[in-house]
């Protein structure tokens, strides 16, 4: 009996923490600072939730872990906010909603193995958003130039940006550079990409950071940078095929139930936002979120009214359809010749 309920407390535990982000391993100076500004020191197997952000001083790094989903490694001089936490539907393991990381500065290698239809994750800098589904990547960001480095090991990642409106698919093995968070360049193969370290897990110790490579990475950036341009074939391809495999996402996840525990738990940080805002001194971070939610809302709102519309006005075209289609037929009955009024054929 003992071993059944410890059976069952362990299914339950599992599958109320299985999305949630803890730390694997931390070195040197990590901290965590939550939403109103207090900082704690990470230590090995603390849960972290949306809004709280992980800053990592000099010659320190960081290794948080999602259950099923990911695992990241912050290197040194970094500034982390987790902005979302992934969740997944009610007794399943499909996602409802990606992870979501805003990176104010430093450096993340990320791996995630958790496909959706959606994004599984989203890595964003002031003007910059990646979209990974199931990637090995690298985003760096420098605090002096605003330069952004994306270098994708395995899969392919979409980045977009909101300035200058460039939009393109990053390939297996390919980097670019977006120059002041604003302007691509064409993406390309750098000799850096083989000496940092990509295995996250097992890179505890004597790992080569993409700090360490930054010369390198800086000389070959300057020799092979080239104006940004688009290929075409290659982007229109792997949106296709993403979008036939959203289609496919879209029709399992109807008959999917949304998860009570996102629904309460996106309210009750709602709720400590609304607490922390009126306070004085409210951290940069905190304020940024706190828009972020709100926009989010105000976007889902015009979405939801515009949509509404757009079903009115198609059922109206279909109702005017359907009141010209009975009057064709009334016509075609009125205009219809009857049986002795046909002209009769001589035998």
């Amino acid at each position: 009996m003992k071993k059944l309920l410890s059976l069952l407390l362990l299914l339950i535990t599992s599958n109320i923490w299985s999305m949630d982000i803890s730390i694997f391993y931390a070195k040197g100076n990590v901290t965590i600072s939550d939403l109103e500004g207090n900082d704690k020191k990470a230590l090995k197997g603390d849960i972290l939730t949306e809004g709280e952000k992980i800053i990592t001083g000099s010659k320190s790094f960081v290794i948080i872990k999602i259950d099923k989903h990911s695992i990241h490694r912050i290197e040194e001089n970094s500034n982390l906010l987790i902005s979302k936490l992934p969740y997944q539907y009610q007794d399943s393991d499909q996602l409802e909603q990606g992870g979501s990381f805003y990176l104010e500065m430093g450096t993340i290698f990320s791996e995630v193995f958790k496909k959706s239809g959606n994004d599984s994750l989203e890595i964003s800098t002031k003007n910059t958003s990646m979209g990974v589904r199931g990637t090995k990547l690298m985003v760096s960001k420098d605090p002096d130039s605003k330069n952004i480095w994306l270098s994708v090991d395995e899969g392919e990642v979409e980045i977009k940006n909101s300035i200058s409106n460039n939009h393109d698919v990053i390939s297996k093995k390919q980097s670019i550079v977006v120059e002041g968070d604003r302007n691509f360049t064409k993406q390309r193969r750098f000799d850096w990409q083989n000496k940092v370290s990509w295995n996250i897990e097992k890179s505890k110790d004597n790992i080569n950071t993409f700090e360490s490579q930054k010369k390198l990475a800086l000389m070959e950036h300057g020799k092979k940078r080239t104006k940004w341009i688009r290929d075409e074939v290659q982007f229109n391809n792997v949106k296709n095929r993403w979008k036939a495999r959203k289609k496919k996402w879209s029709v399992k996840a109807k008959r999917l139930k949304p998860s009570v525990k996102l629904k309460k738990r996106k309210a009750r940080l709602e709720s400590q936002l609304k607490k922390v805002m009126k306070k004085k001194g409210m951290p940069k971070s905190t304020r940024e979120l706190y828009k972020g939610i709100q926009n989010k809302k105000t976007e889902l709102k015009l979405n939801d009214f515009a949509n509404k519309r757009l079903d009115r006005s198609r059922e109206k075209m279909r109702n005017k359809k359907r009141r010209l289609e009975n009057i064709n037929k009334e016509r075609r009955k009125l205009n219809r010749p009857r049986n002795r009024d046909l002209p009769h054929s001589n035998p």
